[in-house]
């Protein structure tokens, strides 16, 4: 598109805090890979705009249902009830310039729990059922995989809405050390349940990417 997805408008917000919002429902933590430190104050800037926007919303919505409280009370309500319920932590890629498969690693190198949900800037649509049957299947696994990865019936995959394990960031440096960036690269060495897409997602949304400017009225 020639400039950054995540901060597109759509519905006159930027789509990254499409993501922030629904992942809200779902997560502890978030990392939140960037390309640079300008990137990653660019986006500090739109959060922090969001949060002021919502403060306002919350302090109208909470006058309408309760007028007795004063000033005082209002902002108590507010360090009550944060944006985001997840931990959110902004982090610059560890391997400049190596694409998606250095994202990856990035991000994690900094979970803290064994498997990570990579979900690209560029998917605002991510429902609650792909969120909650990617985990249950998972959580009810009785093998254990180095990556759980959607895919279509061509057998073409996802990716980038795809569960990666700690262990894969030592193929991930080696991959990246032999200059190979490509994230199926990684996926054909690794030992990978391949899920249906329709089973996490019936209605497909949470897998559309937003690729070009005549995507956003769609």
């Amino acid at each position: 598109m020639g400039q950054d997805k995540g901060k597109m408008l759509l519905d006159e917000k930027p789509i990254i805090l499409h993501i922030l919002e629904q992942l809200n429902k779902q997560m502890n933590e978030v990392i939140l890979v960037l390309r640079d430190d300008e990137q990653v104050e660019e986006y500090q800037n739109v959060i922090k705009l969001f949060k002021s926007a919502k403060s306002v919303l919350n302090k109208s919505e909470f006058k309408k249902t309760d007028k007795r409280n004063n000033e005082k009370d209002l902002n108590e309500k507010e360090l009550e009830s944060p944006i985001f319920a997840f931990k959110l932590k902004l982090v610059t890629d560890k391997i400049k310039n190596q694409g998606p498969l250095a994202g990856i690693y990035t991000g994690l190198n900094h979970i803290s729990s064994d498997y990570g949900l990579i979900i690209p800037c560029d998917s605002p649509y991510i429902s609650d059922s792909f969120l909650e049957n990617i985990f249950y299947i998972l959580e009810n696994s009785e093998n254990v995989y180095d990556a759980m990865v959607p895919q279509w019936d061509n057998q073409h995959i996802e990716p980038l809405h795809s569960i990666y394990h700690q262990r894969t960031k030592i193929l991930i440096e080696k991959l990246i050390s032999k200059e190979i960036r490509s994230v199926k690269s990684l996926i054909e060495q690794l030992n990978v349940f391949f899920i249906d897409v329709k089973s996490l997602d019936p209605s497909l949304k949470s897998f559309k990417n937003l690729n070009r400017p005549q995507d956003l009225d769609k």
